[in-house]
């Protein structure tokens, strides 16, 4: 029986919480601005369940509330990322694809799942990283393009997000989010 388990486990890698950040000097003038958007919501615990709704301004621009300057304080939900508030979520072995996730949770469509996450690095980091995994015949490969000379790779070090499948019928997509003047990318 623990053999079974043995051969049955997903391939090993350090799990973090948030991205690392391998050329940290990349935050742009713009993104730090994006950290100081203030959205002009209220909440009234005699009216409402929580603070920034779907009419949230930064929500509908996707640019969470910053915890230190949204007028709603703890009472926000639009902190997703920050707050890594996942379903629960299950790492499987699947009969053609290899390892997939899948949530335990019941959700609805555009429901966030969970963040992508891995080491940021550059397309030249990428490609020498490449070589090398390919040099170790690495079949799984977990690469995201985030932007411009920036791809997230969870191949060392990353979250469960990276067992999450393609699909020819996809039941999420990706979205980047401005959280704290950075981007992130989160499954929806």
């Amino acid at each position: 029986f623990m053999e079974i388990i043995r051969r049955h486990t997903p391939p090993s890698f350090e799990t973090i919480k948030k991205n690392v950040r391998l050329n940290p000097g990349t935050l742009t003038k713009a993104m730090k601005r994006a950290n100081r958007m203030v959205c002009e919501c209220t909440y009234d615990p005699e009216l409402d369940d929580e603070g920034c709704g779907e009419d949230c301004l930064n929500r509908l621009i996707m640019i969470e509330c910053n915890p230190k300057h949204c007028p709603c304080g703890e009472f926000c939900s639009n902190q997703r990322f920050q707050r890594g508030q996942y379903p629960k979520l299950d790492v499987v072995k699947t009969e053609k694809k290899g390892w997939g996730l899948r949530t335990l949770d019941d959700l609805e469509s555009g429901d966030f799942v969970i963040e992508y996450c891995g080491e940021i690095c550059s397309e030249s980091r990428f490609k020498k990283r490449a070589r090398k995994y390919a040099k170790a015949r690495m079949k799984h490969h977990y690469f995201m393009k985030m932007g411009v000379n920036e791809i997230v790779d969870a191949t060392e070090k990353g979250n469960v997000s990276r067992f999450i499948n393609h699909s020819c019928e996809p039941n999420c997509e990706t979205q980047k989010w401005t959280v704290c003047g950075e981007v992130r990318v989160g499954f929806f």
